[in-house]
């Protein structure tokens, strides 16, 4: 929640540290990378998470499973930082539903292979409004080759929640747009409010 320098005068637990941080994101992804400085590699190697002696290049940079250490309180997980040491947590992919939904906002995948559909979203976002205009619904995908970065897919929802069309999947960084026949909202005005919005983690 709060990246910064941290001050530590010895070795000190990694959930001491996520805590000095005060705590995880809400789009917090499932590895912790811990990269040694100096003052850890010239200690005498410690147990890694896997209860191995850490050599060679697992010396250098750790890899922690961040479930099992900050969910599961699993101690071989809360391996020691030390001075000098770069903790990385990394970011989980996250699904936005906007537009004409009960509850927009950016849905958090669980991990790196896990994927949405847009019928799952929806459900998530609790479902569409009376006035969406289900048959113009768009799915905005990064693309480095499309104008402005990203690609529009257009979905027809009213065929896909009649089970006439498929129910597409989304990746990570997916936006889905729902129109709202009472209104005119630019794209691009959605790209640009995608990053107010709440961040949800759901339980599976």
């Amino acid at each position: 929640r709060k990246p910064a320098v941290y001050q530590v005068y010895g070795r000190t637990p990694l959930s001491s540290i996520l805590s000095l941080a005060e705590g995880l994101a809400d789009d917090v992804g499932s590895t912790a990378t811990i990269t040694r400085g100096e003052k850890a590699l010239l200690d005498p190697p410690e147990a890694d998470a896997s209860g191995k002696p850490e050599t060679g290049q697992s010396r250098r940079v750790v890899a922690v499973n961040i479930d099992k250490l900050w969910k599961s309180g699993d101690p071989a997980a809360n391996v020691d930082v030390y001075p000098g040491d770069r903790v990385n947590v990394s970011r989980a992919g996250v699904v936005y539903v906007v537009g004409a939904v009960n509850r927009a906002g950016g849905y958090v995948l669980t991990n790196d292979d896990e994927r949405l559909t847009v019928l799952k979203a929806l459900a998530l976002a609790g479902d569409v409004t009376r006035t969406a205009k289900t048959k113009n619904a768009v799915i905005l995908r990064k693309d480095p080759i499309a104008a402005g970065g990203r690609r529009q897919i257009p979905i027809n929802l009213k065929k896909v929640l009649a089970n006439q069309a498929p129910d597409e999947q989304l990746a990570a960084s997916d936006i889905l747009f729902v129109p709202d026949s009472t209104q005119r909202r630019a794209l691009s005005s959605v790209l640009t409010a995608v990053t107010t919005f709440a961040v949800y983690r759901y339980p599976y």
